[in-house]
Formats: C-alpha cells, sequence, structure tokens
C-alpha cells in the first residue's frame, strides 16, 4: 500500500524527490524492477553517496550489471572506495569468472565492515575452490551476524557435508528447513543426510516429501526424463533403507544329461575345482546397521544352505548339502565390496567337512545407467558387470577365484518386466598344491520381473529366469565332449 501511494504521489508531481522515496520503498518490498526504474529517473547530480550505492545495490539484485558498473563508477569518483557495501558491489563485477579477484574485494569490504552477505559470498567462492574449511569459517561468521538467517544456514549445511562432518550438517539443515519448509532441494539433502546417519525414520519423512514434491509438479507439467529418474530414485532410497531382511534364491541347473561343467564352480561353494552338473543356493540376510566399524559402511549376518550334483550327474542340486553362516561387511560406501568370514558345515553327516571361509568379492562397471536396477525412462537399457570373487578356506588350504565380465540389453516387455538377452567371460581358478584354471564363455537369454512396489516403495523383488548356453576354453576335471552345455538359470531376490 505504501509503494502504490508513492507510485502515485510519483505520477502526479514528479521529481527526484518522488522517485527516491519510490526506490527505497519498491527494494524494501522488493520489487526490484520498479525501484531500478525510479533510480534511473534521478540523474547523477540529484543522487547522494548514500544513493548510488542504493541504487547499485538496486541494479545488483534487479540482475543489470552495466546499471550496477555505472553508478559504482560514480561512487568511486565521489571517494567511496572506503565503504564495505561499495567493495562487496565490486566483487560482484568479477563473479563468477574472475574469482580471485573477487575474493579480494570480498576480504576488502569484510576488513572494513564485516557483513554477513560479504562472508557468503566469500564463502561460495572458497567452496567453489574446494577451500570448504574457508568456507565453513565464513558461514559461521556470517550466522553470528544474522543468526536466523535460513539461506545461510542451508549454505553451512552444504559446507558441512562437503567437510564430512555429517551430524553437523543436519543440525544446520534442519534448521534451515523450518524456515524454508518448501525448498525441494533442502528437503533433498536432508534425506541424503538422515541416510548417512543411518536414520531410517528421518530418511523415509523426507524421501516421502520429495517423491510427493514431484508428483505435485506432475499434475502441472509432465515429468522430464531427470524427474522422473529422481522420482524412482527416491522410491529406492526409501525401500532400501527400510530394508532389513533379505532372501535369495540362486540355482542353474545343467540340461544336458551326464554332462558336468566347471561353469558352475561357485567360489563359495564347499569343494572348489570339483565338477557338477548343477547348483543351488538359499540365503536369508540380516543388515544390523550402516556405521558400525568405519563411517557409511554396511554390516550383516546372514545364514545359506547350498548343494551340488556331485559326481553323479543327476539334474537337481540335492548332493553335497552345505550350511554356511557368517558375518558381511561392505566397508566402502560408494563402492560394491564385500568380505565376509563364514563357517560352512555338512548336512548330509558323511560327505564334505567342516571349514571356514575367507570370501572378498566386488563388482564393477555395474552403477547408474548401467546397472541391472531398473530404468523407469526409455525402452531399454545397456547393462554390464565385471564380478570378481575370491576365498580362502582355512581348514583345507584352498584357494578360489572367479572373474567374469557381462554385457547384456534389458528390452522392456512391460512395465517391470525386461528380456535380457547377454553375453559373459569367465574364469575360474582354484590352487590346492596345484594351480589349475578354467575359461569359459556363454551367451543367454532372461526374464526379469520385478513386483512388490507401492507409491513410496521402488520394486524391492526380483525374479529371473533364463536359458544359458556355455562353452568351456579350458576346463578343470572336465572332458572334451562336456565343454558345450546349456543350463536352466533361476535367481530370486525377495
Amino acid at each position: 500500500m505504501a509503494l502504490y501511494a508513492w507510485l502515485q504521489a510519483e505520477q502526479r508531481q514528479p521529481s527526484a524527490w518522488q522517485h527516491r522515496a519510490v526506490a527505497y520503498q519498491a527494494y524494501q518490498v522488493e520489487d526490484y524492477a520498479t525501484a531500478l526504474a525510479a533510480w534511473q529517473k534521478i540523474s547523477l547530480h540529484d543522487m547522494s553517496n548514500e544513493d548510488l550505492l542504493a541504487a547499485a545495490n538496486t541494479a545488483q539484485a534487479a540482475g543489470n550489471g552495466a546499471a550496477r558498473d555505472r553508478w559504482l563508477q560514480q561512487a568511486e569518483k565521489c571517494g567511496l572506495g572506503s565503504n564495505a557495501l561499495y567493495w562487496w558491489l565490486h566483487a560482484q563485477r568479477y563473479i563468477p569468472g574472475q574469482p580471485e579477484l573477487a575474493l579480494n574485494d570480498l576480504t576488502r569490504s569484510i576488513n572494513i565492515a564485516p557483513s554477513a552477505n560479504a562472508y557468503v559470498a566469500r564463502a561460495t567462492i572458497y567452496r567453489q575452490r574446494h577451500n570448504v574449511p574457508a568456507a565453513v569459517s565464513d558461514l559461521r561468521a556470517a550466522l553470528e551476524l544474522e543468526p536466523n538467517n535460513s539461506n545461510t544456514q542451508a549454505a553451512l549445511g552444504y559446507a558441512l557435508w562437503d567437510s564430512g562432518d555429517i551430524a553437523q550438517s543436519r543440525e544446520m539443515l534442519e534448521q534451515a528447513h523450518k524456515g524454508l519448509p518448501d525448498d525441494p532441494a533442502l528437503i533433498r539433502q536432508l534425506a541424503y543426510v538422515n541416510q548417512r546417519l543411518d536414520d531410517m525414520p528421518a530418511t523415509q519423512h523426507y524421501a516421502r516429501l520429495v517423491i510427493d514434491d514431484i508428483d505435485n509438479q506432475a499434475l502441472i507439467t509432465p515429468l522430464t526424463p531427470e524427474q522422473n529418474q529422481q522420482r524412482f530414485n527416491f522410491r529406492r532410497l526409501h525401500e532400501e533403507v527400510g530394508r532389513r531382511w533379505t532372501f535369495s534364491f540362486d540355482s542353474s541347473i545343467g540340461l544336458r544329461s551326464g554332462a558336468m561343467s566347471t561353469a558352475n564352480n561357485n567360489v563359495g561353494g564347499a569343494a572348489p575345482g570339483k565338477s557338477y552338473r548343477s547348483y543351488g543356493q538359499l540365503e536369508a540376510e540380516y543388515r544390523i546397521g550402516r556405521n558400525m566399524l568405519l563411517e557409511g559402511d554396511l554390516l550383516s549376518v546372514y545364514s545359506r544352505v547350498f548343494a551340488d550334483t556331485g559326481e553323479n550327474g543327476v539334474m537337481m542340486p540335492v548332493k553335497n548339502p552345505m550350511s554356511g553362516t557368517g558375518l558381511r561387511w561392505k566397508p566402502l560406501r560408494d563402492q560394491i565390496f564385500f568380505l565376509a568370514v563364514e563357517q560352512q558345515l555338512p548336512l548330509n553327516g558323511q560327505n564334505g567337512a567342516s571349514d571356514t571361509m575367507l570370501r572378498a568379492s566386488a563388482s564393477f562397471f555395474n552403477g547408474g545407467k548401467y546397472s541391472d536396477e531398473w530404468h523407469p525412462n526409455g525402452s531399454g537399457w545397456f547393462a554390464q558387470n565385471l564380478y570378481l570373487d575370491a576365498a580362502q578356506y582355512i581348514r583345507q588350504d584352498i584357494q578360489a577365484w572367479t572373474a567374469d565380465y557381462r554385457v547384456s540389453w534389458h528390452q522392456k516387455v512391460a512395465n517391470g518386466q525386461t528380456i535380457e538377452p547377454y553375453a559373459h567371460v569367465q574364469d575360474n581358478g582354484y590352487r590346492d598344491k596345484g594351480t589349475q584354471g578354467a575359461q569359459l564363455g556363454g551367451v543367454g537369454v532372461r526374464w526379469n520381473i520385478w513386483t512388490g512396489e507401492t507409491h513410496y516403495d521402488a520394486w524391492p523383488h526380483k525374479v529371473s529366469l533364463g536359458v544359458e548356453y556355455q562353452h568351456t576354453f579350458k576346463a578343470i576335471n572336465q572332458r572334451n565332449g562336456e565343454r558345450n552345455n546349456a543350463f536352466l538359470t533361476i535367481e530370486v531376490h525377495w
């Protein structure tokens, strides 16, 4: 109302005094375009030193660099080089192209009269230059001057995240969220922060807020592929952090009667180096929690039963049953790498012997757009995976290892279903007094089915059924006539 009154007065009796009043009032209500227009009606001769800096500040807020620089030049002529606001505005001329010059100007501004704006601007440059400690220091200084500034609280929260101080980052971001409850970037960051702190309820709370915000945007305009991917990622995050139990079943069944292949010589088996026709494993895993031994790690306990067909060539894996119970540790947050210790016990009381297995496994090149995770965009996607697995059997003093590289194409056939033709090459080896190895290649096709999704949870379950043809180039305990085999593969992740 005050601005409207001044505009009416300006229209009836335009003068430098009226223009000045409109400019100050419009700036106060953040109508920067109106304020800038009012300043531009006043001649330089009629502007005081305070007016020059106020006009330049208005031009900066309105995004008009040319007008800002014109008033700054006049301010310099008037001897305002010892004014803190002058140097803060002068620094804006060099952002972002000349950060070193901007830093010099901001430091001069702070030395004259510390201000929150100057500290925040300098912290932004420090953070861009990866000088995170300096950025954190400046943002803390800015908050001392303006303790309730939500934007500064958010900036400090992001900087603390960069520094690795996740707990302090959450504290600052939560304070900022109170003043900026609808900031989508802030809400997303709070989901990530709470995930790192293994706070499952808070992570799911903020993930739901992100999903709801994207859904609300979808009511106005269709989602972009990036938004669609973000929505899926946060639904996966919501499901993943709430997961405690995971059940899996894996089996490879030889379709050729009487043939035995080292292709199924899984590292985790009880008898490395022994050939068999089929293999099967059922496992239950319970996640103890994250950040248990190292920041970002994941610790789990698991138990499994597994069997093969032995040397008699039967079709179903019911021979040599074993159980394994162990501890599995994922020490790195951003890399699929596991270490495990497992106690193995025979279940038939006759064949096999108890042993302790130490195991390391890793997966590479299978993240992001190349993963086997469902992709919400497009009609299909290319996937790849380099899988490495090695084990030491302590009692038997045997070492076994596998390296497998696979490429595949997931062709969508329905929502949550793909047909996946693939090819892979594999190298197996074991050492028991002597070292032996086997190399093979295979091509196949799998039908993948994802199921169990909810509004906030991405699919938690996956079933894969496939057929694979394999050729063994070099074998362990395998006759030449058995080097071409076919297998039925079954994988269930629940």
